[in-house]
């Protein structure tokens, strides 16, 4: 495999504690690459794949003791249904041997070429920002759905060339005090 770097996380605690007599051969680095580029995440269902790409295959026993069975054997129905792997059954009790198929191979290598360009990008030197930030051009512009600020009308205007009004024609306002309101 190109890129085999496994999360082993998952499986520390199993692969630790192999016992070769019940699960048959451990399950190489390899061949858990091989079932988590084919979309399987770290957990039980991905250990069975592993587990039945390896030369002998697995048992549903050697599962069941290794890995606590569960959803796996339909996990392991579903990709030979797609055509990722293909299997063959061999020996009593019958063990399970997948293969990848062309379309299965095509598939972990554009799975692995995803995962070394996530790791190149988390990898590469950020450039440093020019002119406005994302955070700033954000603040600046008003968020969506809020209403247009309403402008208030102009006062109207006079032309140039029209006739002033007349001082008798604005009548000139006083302002009243309270001494001068009659009393009553």
């Amino acid at each position: 495999m190109a890129n085999n770097k496994v999360d082993t996380a998952w499986y520390s605690e199993i692969l630790g504690s192999w016992q070769a007599k019940l699960y048959g051969p451990k399950v190489t680095a390899d061949q858990l690459h091989t079932a988590h580029m084919l979309g399987n995440r770290p957990g039980s269902e991905a250990l069975h794949i592993a587990m039945c790409l390896r030369v002998d295959g697995c048992t549903v026993r050697q599962f069941c003791m290794a890995g606590s069975c569960g959803p796996a054997n339909n996990k392991r129905g579903l990709m030979i249904k797609r055509g990722l792997v293909s299997s063959t059954v061999q020996g009593k009790p019958y063990a399970f041997i997948l293969k990848l198929t062309p379309k299965g191979a095509a598939l972990v290598k554009a799975n692995e070429a995803k995962a070394i360009a996530a790791v190149d990008k988390a990898s590469a030197p950020k450039a440093p920002a020019k002119g406005k930030t994302k955070v700033a051009t954000k603040a600046a512009s008003k968020p969506k759905g809020t209403p247009k600020a309403k402008v208030a009308p102009k006062a109207p205007t006079t032309p140039a060339n029209a006739p002033a009004a007349s001082p008798e024609a604005v009548a000139p306002q006083t302002p009243v005090s309270n001494d001068q309101q009659p009393q009553g």
